[in-house]
C-alpha cells in the first residue's frame, strides 16, 4: 500500500511539474493534495516500521502476547 502511494505521489508531482499555465487556484489545491499526500506516505511508513518493531521484539510470534514475568 505505501509503494502505491508512493508511487502515485511521485507521478503526481512529475505531472506539477510538467503543467504550467494553472490558475492559481488550482495550483493552490494541487499542492494541498500533494501535502497531504506526502503526509500519509510518511505516517504510513511510519506504522508499518513500528509494526515491523514491535514484531521483531516479540520475536516474530504470530498472535502470541507475552506473559507478565
Amino acid at each position: 500500500m505505501v509503494r502505491h502511494l508512493f508511487d502515485a505521489g511521485l507521478r503526481l508531482h512529475m505531472f506539477r511539474g510538467r503543467v504550467d499555465g494553472m490558475p492559481p487556484e488550482v495550483t493552490d489545491e494541487f499542492d494541498v493534495v500533494l501535502d497531504d499526500l506526502d503526509t500519509l506516505i510518511r505516517d504510513s511508513g511510519m506504522a508499518m516500521l513500528t509494526l515491523t518493531r514491535v514484531r521483531r521484539d516479540e520475536g516474530g510470534r504470530r498472535g502470541s502476547r507475552r506473559s507478565p514475568s
